[in-house]
Order: C-alpha cells, then structure tokens, then sequence
C-alpha cells in the first residue's frame, strides 16, 4: 500500500457552491485533470486517491488548487502514510 491523499470541501453557504480541483508544478502548468463540480447546501465532496483520479503522482514541488468560484466551501486534504498515520490538512486560502 502506498501513501494515499484525499481532498474534501463542504459548502458552507446557503446557496450552491461550484468548485474546480487542479494540480499544478511549481511553474503554474496545470497537470492532468481537472475535477469541476457543483455542491448543495451543507453537501460534502470527497476525492479518495487523489493522485489515481486526478492522474498524476504528487510530489513537493506541485500544489493542489481547489478553487470556488461562486458559493462559500472550505476544503482540506487528508494524507495516510503506509503505516496507517494520516494528518488532517486544513486548505489555506489565496488571493
């Protein structure tokens, strides 16, 4: 078994929230796949094995962009080592 990173974002808001889920290098070049969905009020979207759904291995130098352009979601990632640990990943907000 290998390190397995899930995403999740929960619309918060009182309306629909659309979001886009994208992998990018360190250069900006978007890699693979993109994920675009729409979230009901109070729904929750989680991505299991986002390296396998999206397309492309993770490494340090790519940033996964979760982007909501209309509605209020918060997202975060979760990551499960091999030994079973896992960290919980709050997303951090960017202008």
């Amino acid at each position: 078994m290998q390190r397995r990173v899930n995403l999740g974002l929960v619309n918060i808001g009182e309306v629909p929230a659309t979001f886009r889920i994208a992998v990018r290098t360190r250069s900006g070049q978007r890699v693979d796949r993109i994920i675009n969905r729409v979230l009901t009020e109070d729904e929750l979207y989680m991505l299991e094995d986002a390296e396998r759904a999206l397309g492309v291995p993770f490494d340090e130098t790519m940033t996964i962009r979760m982007t909501i352009p209309s509605g209020t979601a918060v997202g975060y990632a979760s990551v499960v080592e091999t030994n079973g640990d896992s960290q919980f990943l709050a997303a951090v907000p960017a202008q």
